[in-house]
């Protein structure tokens, strides 16, 4: 879109979900006339008023643009706070060309990949922002805008800003503060109706996708009230219980009197749609939930085009289990004065003799989570126990033992738990979450809209002390507290369940070895990529054995073999 004064052009992908306010203000303070109702002339007029800098500030949304200034001879490369829109870039050698693109479309005939992101992916299940597959491509990074001026010896001089990072609150200045529980219960409640009744604007059917999860419901209830006739979407797999949210996720809808429609799948639709699913990411991802991700688009795409999802709450809210086992810990070190190597050996003791029958009933799914904390008696220090925690691959053969995340010194557990809420929502959220649910979604043209992500909701987070989001053993403690105002405790799954199935029973079966040997073997991969997953079809048989359970590491494997055959 070419701007009114014909100096700006943009190249949008996204939505400003405060555009009618920001319209208004801009009307208001330079009598404005606009053509249209799109936010992209919104976003436009925005930055010529106001200038980028401030449009950054003042915009709410998810979006990557590219912005060109003739006047100045500049180019703008822009992606959102979260990094919920993709956006990529190639500077060639002489730094006299760019290239940039939404969507990574390579020439199949003239590619190289980057050893470095190959490994990356095979430690953490994803390639981080800070890399690309391909050789000499790079993303825009969440919170980040690129400035690219055309010098006059031809040659572009590039520079780097980032205009937003979040904040991570330290545990020391989690004091027990005013206003109480119920009064924040109360500015939440009125924050995220506003945040949902932005998130919900739009000219074509709007649903949610409902779980039988703390925060899809919450969306849904929210949803509800400013859209009686909003429909919510659930999927699960036969036959794998410990998976299955639909009991719930229908008490929870026929409470709400909300429509709701459970898509059941079984293991032949996910391995039909295996290598569909896996080739519409730009690179290898390997969060096996993808898979669903993918299938509930698909099904609901017929439905409606804007979702609106739960993503972000776990990260700004304290959800996984990870964040209350760091939590207690570190308030039993703060109270106690503990020693952290006296610390680490109670619980390296207590990750010996915890067993699946405890576990069971805390989770849907104790064998996933008894593997893990097993694996816990061996950590090292804090550094090693974090990494632990925070990656997937825990199986994985590819352990490069020398490549830490955390390469500074962890004191104290009150350290490990802010660098453990630093990594989740700079590095999974980012890199994991919204990759997921953004390339699912678009491939079947859904627009996903995670309210959550709203600045509203991160800032009320933000500046919300830490006891009020972890209390005992449970996380989102606030959210949890709201849920019950709008739905009964007894609707609620007690059991955390997570949006996922069992690799296990679904994919590496004895009934689809054969296959998955085939797929390893595959000749034109091994012999133009020089990658080997000779050490695959040894974990493969293993597992088929119950040697060890090597599921992760073999969905990376399953991953990358089928992303490489699309070339």
């Amino acid at each position: 879109m070419l701007s009114s004064s014909e100096n700006l052009v943009i190249c949008y992908n996204g939505e400003i979900y405060n555009h009618k306010k920001l319209k208004e203000k801009i009307k208001k303070e330079f009598n404005i006339n606009f053509i249209g109702t799109s936010d992209t002339e919104v976003l436009l007029h925005s930055i010529e008023l106001y200038g980028l800098d401030k449009t950054l500030k003042l915009i709410d949304g998810m979006y990557a643009f590219a912005l060109w200034d003739n006047k100045n001879q500049s180019l703008y490369l822009v992606r959102d706070r979260f990094g919920e829109k993709p956006l990529y870039f190639n500077i060639n050698s002489k730094k006299t060309e760019i290239k940039f693109l939404s969507e990574l479309i390579i020439d199949k005939s003239n590619f190289e990949l980057s050893n470095t992101s190959i490994n990356k992916f095979f430690r953490f299940g994803y390639v981080p922002f800070n890399l690309c597959i391909y050789k000499n491509w790079n993303k825009v990074k969440p919170g980040e805008y690129i400035k690219i001026v055309n010098k006059k010896n031809n040659r572009l001089n590039i520079v780097k800003k980032t205009y937003w990072k979040p904040r991570i609150r330290g545990l020391e200045r989690n004091m027990k503060s005013n206003p109480t529980l119920n009064q924040e219960i109360n500015n939440f409640e009125k924050i995220f109706l506003d945040v949902i009744s932005r998130y919900l604007i739009s000219d074509v059917k709007t649903g949610t996708f409902l779980s039988s999860g703390i925060d899809s419901s919450l969306v849904t209830s929210f949803a509800k009230e400013i859209k009686p006739d909003i429909k919510s979407y659930t999927l699960c797999v036969k036959n794998d219980k410990g998976f299955d949210e639909s009991e719930y996720s229908s008490k929870i809808s026929d409470y709400l009197k909300v429509e709701n429609e459970v898509f059941k799948i079984d293991q032949e639709e996910i391995i039909d749609n295996l290598k569909k699913c896996i080739k519409c990411f730009d690179e290898p991802f390997a969060d096996s939930s993808q898979i669903l991700s993918f299938i509930l688009a698909k099904k609901v795409k017929k439905k409606a085009k804007v979702i609106l999802t739960g993503d972000g709450a776990d990260e700004l809210f304290c959800g996984y289990n990870r964040h209350v086992i760091a939590f207690q810990l570190a308030n039993i070190q703060n109270k106690s004065y503990l020693s952290t190597p006296f610390i680490n050996n109670i619980l390296k003791f207590g990750s010996n003799i915890v067993s699946k029958t405890l576990l069971s009933n805390i989770f849907s799914y104790p064998e996933i989570k008894l593997n893990k904390i097993k694996q816990m008696k061996s950590f090292s220090n804090l550094g090693n126990l974090l990494e632990m925690l925070i990656l997937n691959n825990q199986n994985s053969i590819n352990d490069q033992k020398n490549s830490m995340i955390i390469k500074n010194k962890i004191k104290n557990y009150a350290e490990l738990f802010t660098k453990m809420m630093d990594h989740d929502l700079k590095n999974y959220l980012a890199n994991d979450i919204l990759v997921k649910v953004d390339r699912s979604t678009m491939y079947s043209g859904i627009e996903a809209r995670a309210p959550f992500l709203s600045q509203d909701v991160y800032n009320f987070s933000n500046n919300l002390s830490y006891d009020k989001k972890i209390f005992k053993l449970n996380g989102k403690h606030i959210l949890r507290k709201l849920l019950l105002k709008k739905i009964p405790k007894n609707l609620i799954s007690q059991k955390k369940m997570g949006f996922s199935f069992s690799l296990e029973k679904q994919i590496f079966t004895k009934k689809n070895q054969k296959w998955l040997i085939k797929l390893f073997s595959n000749k034109y991969i091994n012999n133009n990529f020089n990658i080997s997953f000779q050490n695959a079809i040894n974990c493969l048989e293993d597992h088929i054995l119950k040697k060890k359970n090597n599921s992760n590491f073999l969905w990376s494997n399953v991953v990358m073999a089928i992303w490489l055959s699309k070339f």
